[in-house]
């Protein structure tokens, strides 16, 4: 049984309805028994039940690619994790996200036949290489989220796969770096939960972050990473240059536990690490302008 990191001390030091609210909040129900603390059993075994449909339709689907098309469906996220990270009734799946290098040409009809249907939404900046499938079956509806990049940038990022179709250690740890924190601003923990596994499994193999960070323009995610595993489980990752800097320290104190914990109610913190955590001031003012603009446009549509 692992030792309370501070984060989850923390949590003990709240109210029982408090602990409930934040439970619910950050989707920690499974993570929890993980270190002995009471979850709702009718929780886990319908979280357990949940995830297995998933990976299931996840290996069809895999198998029926590669039969077809010969392109592998590259697992991110959560869908990745429980493959390797964590056992199946402890982390939430509300969707399977996969990385494809085929065209839109070819996988648009593939998951078509495979009973997908697409959802007809307005594309973006920030969406625009993002495809959401939905299907429906006997007992649950899965959602699919397929990814032609995996991060929003002027220049794609193609990741380098390894023998067995999947991310290399260092691309997959910054992936998740740049979802939680410059997609998500660190809205949610059990993603924070992701890092940590992530790291303590596969720190040997993770060298190279900091330097293809700074290439793709990541930095202010991985030092967010950097400073919330500190913060949070005493976590201590390798020294860079960049963690002494204005912008790091500055993000530091914005990510203790107490605030990570209330994020959601917390505007002020949550507005400065929107604007930290975008690569530079330029990306960011384009981001809400761009952001306001598709909001602006989507409710045309929908009055129209």
């Amino acid at each position: 049984m692992e030792a309370l990191p501070p984060l989850l001390q923390y949590w003990q030091t709240q109210t029982p309805a408090a602990r409930e609210q934040l439970c619910q909040e950050h989707g920690l129900y499974g993570i929890w028994s993980r270190y002995g603390l009471t979850s709702p059993a009718d929780h886990l075994k319908t979280l357990k039940h949940r995830n297995l449909l998933f990976l299931t339709d996840y290996y069809f689907l895999q198998q029926n690619a590669l039969e077809k098309t010969g392109t592998s469906l590259v697992p991110l996220k959560g869908l990745s994790l429980l493959r390797n990270i964590y056992n199946l009734h402890e982390r939430p799946l509300t969707d399977m996200d996969v990385y494809t290098s085929m065209s839109p040409e070819v996988f648009l009809p593939f998951f078509a036949n495979e009973g997908y249907v697409l959802q007809n939404e307005i594309k973006w900046k920030y969406t625009q290489h993002k495809y959401v499938f939905f299907k429906k079956t006997e007992f649950i509806d899965l959602t699919l989220e397929v990814h032609t990049q995996l991060i929003v940038r002027d220049e794609p990022w193609l990741p380098v796969l390894t023998s067995d179709g999947c991310l290399q250690k260092d691309d997959e740890f910054l992936y998740l770096c740049y979802h939680w924190a410059e997609q998500h601003t660190c809205l949610k923990l059990f993603w924070l939960f992701d890092l940590y596994l992530y790291w303590q499994k596969n720190s040997a193999q993770l060298s190279h972050v900091w330097e293809k960070a700074e290439r793709l323009q990541l930095t202010p995610s991985l030092l967010a990473a950097y400073w919330a595993l500190k913060n949070a489980f005493n976590l201590e990752l390798p020294q860079h240059p960049t963690v002494n800097s204005y912008r790091s320290r500055t993000l530091a104190r914005h990510l203790s536990c107490e605030k990570m914990f209330w994020l959601h109610q917390r505007r002020w913190t949550y507005l400065t690490l929107k604007f930290l955590l975008k690569p530079s001031l330029k990306d960011n003012i384009a981001y809400n302008f761009l952001w306001l603009e598709n909001k602006i446009h989507t409710k045309r549509q929908h009055f129209s």
